[in-house]
Protein backbone atom coordinates (compact mmCIF):
# COMPACT_ATOMS: atom_id res chain seq x y z
CA UNK A 1 0.00 0.00 0.00
CA UNK A 2 1.17 3.31 -1.01
CA UNK A 3 1.15 6.73 0.18
CA UNK A 4 0.52 10.27 -0.24
CA UNK A 5 1.95 13.42 0.57
CA UNK A 6 -0.44 16.83 0.06
CA UNK A 7 0.62 20.18 0.48
CA UNK A 8 -2.13 22.65 1.70
CA UNK A 9 -1.83 25.94 1.77
CA UNK A 10 -3.66 27.53 4.58
CA UNK A 11 -4.16 31.90 4.29
CA UNK A 12 -5.21 33.28 7.28
CA UNK A 13 -7.76 36.14 8.15
CA UNK A 14 -5.36 38.52 9.24
CA UNK A 15 -1.75 38.50 10.19
CA UNK A 16 -2.42 38.20 14.04
CA UNK A 17 -4.01 34.71 13.29
CA UNK A 18 -0.70 33.28 12.26
CA UNK A 19 0.46 31.94 15.37
CA UNK A 20 -2.74 31.03 16.53
CA UNK A 21 -2.87 28.86 13.09
CA UNK A 22 0.69 27.54 13.47
CA UNK A 23 -0.10 26.36 17.41
CA UNK A 24 -3.22 24.23 16.33
CA UNK A 25 -1.97 22.89 12.99
CA UNK A 26 -0.60 20.24 14.02
CA UNK A 27 -2.80 18.36 16.11
CA UNK A 28 -5.52 19.19 13.45
CA UNK A 29 -3.36 17.53 11.04
CA UNK A 30 -2.78 14.38 13.02
CA UNK A 31 -6.38 13.16 13.72
CA UNK A 32 -6.49 12.95 9.96
CA UNK A 33 -3.08 11.83 8.69
CA UNK A 34 0.52 12.29 9.82
CA UNK A 35 1.79 16.21 10.06
CA UNK A 36 5.12 16.09 7.88
CA UNK A 37 6.16 19.49 7.18
CA UNK A 38 5.04 23.43 8.19
CA UNK A 39 6.32 26.56 6.69
CA UNK A 40 5.42 30.39 6.71
CA UNK A 41 5.90 32.13 3.68
CA UNK A 42 5.43 36.15 2.54
CA UNK A 43 2.07 36.72 0.85
CA UNK A 44 1.64 40.26 0.42
CA UNK A 45 1.64 43.49 2.61
CA UNK A 46 2.89 41.94 5.72
CA UNK A 47 0.82 38.90 5.63
CA UNK A 48 1.86 35.38 5.47
CA UNK A 49 0.52 31.67 4.33
CA UNK A 50 1.40 28.53 6.34
CA UNK A 51 2.21 25.43 4.13
CA UNK A 52 1.09 22.76 5.86
CA UNK A 53 2.28 18.66 4.10
CA UNK A 54 0.56 15.85 5.53
CA UNK A 55 0.73 12.02 4.54
CA UNK A 56 -1.88 9.77 4.21
CA UNK A 57 -2.74 6.18 3.04
CA UNK A 58 -3.40 5.90 -0.71
CA UNK A 59 -6.36 4.19 -0.26
CA UNK A 60 -8.18 6.28 2.39
CA UNK A 61 -9.12 8.97 -0.35
CA UNK A 62 -11.53 11.01 1.87
CA UNK A 63 -8.66 12.04 4.46
CA UNK A 64 -7.17 13.86 1.81
CA UNK A 65 -10.95 16.28 2.00
CA UNK A 66 -11.52 15.57 5.56
CA UNK A 67 -8.35 16.81 6.99
CA UNK A 68 -9.35 20.40 4.33
CA UNK A 69 -12.42 20.54 5.89
CA UNK A 70 -11.10 20.61 9.41
CA UNK A 71 -8.35 22.95 8.33
CA UNK A 72 -11.12 25.31 7.21
CA UNK A 73 -12.83 25.46 10.33
CA UNK A 74 -9.63 26.22 12.87
CA UNK A 75 -10.03 29.94 14.47
CA UNK A 76 -8.36 32.31 12.37
CA UNK A 77 -8.12 30.90 8.86
CA UNK A 78 -9.64 32.34 5.81
CA UNK A 79 -9.55 29.64 3.37
CA UNK A 80 -7.39 26.72 2.16
CA UNK A 81 -6.46 24.93 -0.85
CA UNK A 82 -4.52 21.68 -2.29
CA UNK A 83 -1.29 23.46 -3.55
CA UNK A 84 -0.05 19.40 -4.96
CA UNK A 85 -0.50 15.98 -4.26
CA UNK A 86 1.75 12.93 -4.96
CA UNK A 87 2.55 9.19 -4.50
CA UNK A 88 5.33 8.21 -2.69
Amino acid sequence: MGKVIVIYKIYPEDVDSIEKIKNNVKGVVGKHGEYKDMKEEPLAFGMSLIRVMAMFDQNNAKAVDNLEEALKKMEGVSEVEVEGMNLI
